[in-house]
């Protein structure tokens, strides 16, 4: 399959098929004189790991401007996140209360 194709799961009465739909209706000795009622939907992907961003404390808050993240942390400090679809982002922690 390429990037482009779309999966399907498919559904049958509450059971979602995890086989083919000749082998399901073996298992249940469907004789084919009754209304069998198929579901689809598109299958969700796996979702893929992002980069991860580790900072020195707990995030406060997010906002995002042009691109850029800023993060307020709760050790009073502003992280200035760029770059962040990058493998290694570009942080910068600036201190935003006087201790």
């Amino acid at each position: 399959l390429s990037d482009d194709d779309i999966d399907f799961t498919f559904q049958v009465g509450e059971k979602i098929l995890q086989n083919s739909i000749g082998k399901y209706c073996e298992e249940i000795n469907f004789s084919g004189e009754s209304i069998l009622e198929i579901k689809y939907f598109e299958s969700l992907k796996v979702p893929e790991q992002a980069t991860v961003i580790v900072l020195d404390d707990w995030v406060g808050g997010i906002s995002i401007a042009d691109s850029i993240i800023y993060a307020g942390l709760y050790n009073g400090q502003l992280a200035r996140i760029g770059n962040y679809s990058n493998s290694s982002p570009n942080i910068s922690l600036h201190s935003i209360h006087e201790k």
